[in-house]
Order: C-alpha cells, then structure tokens, then sequence
C-alpha cells in the first residue's frame, strides 16, 4: 500500500515519527508495532489501522469459522 501511494520507507517513518529502521522491520514482519505506532502509520499512509494489520491466513480463517462464539 505505501508504494502504491508513491510513498518511500522514509516518508512514512518520518510521518509516524518513527526510525527507519523500525519501520523497515515492521513492514517485514519482523516487529509488531504498539497501537499508537500503528495509528501514526496509518495515518502516514492514509488507511486504516485495520486495513494495513489485517491478518490474511486461512488458516488461521479457518479455525476461527469454527470455533462458535
């Protein structure tokens, strides 16, 4: 999405007041941000926090179609 928006690793951390390096890392899946990291991403990129950390396993949509609430 951030390149999509013509966006460079740096412009967004620099948005979300975040380094580089954190970002980078993030973006990876090598590091999950705290809430308020993850807002100002967001908002850097201009979506929502739900749509950028949305989880896309089907394994895991499958077990959660099963379980009954």
């Amino acid at each position: 999405m951030r390149r999509n928006k013509g966006l460079s690793q740096r412009e967004v951390a620099l948005l979300a007041n975040i380094t580089l390096t954190n970002y980078s890392k993030i973006e990876l899946g090598k590091s999950e941000p705290k809430l308020g990291t993850a807002i100002l991403i967001a908002k850097a990129i201009g979506e929502s926090v739900e749509l950028l950390f949305s989880v896309k396993d089907e394994k895991y949509e499958r077990t959660r179609k099963k379980v009954q609430y």
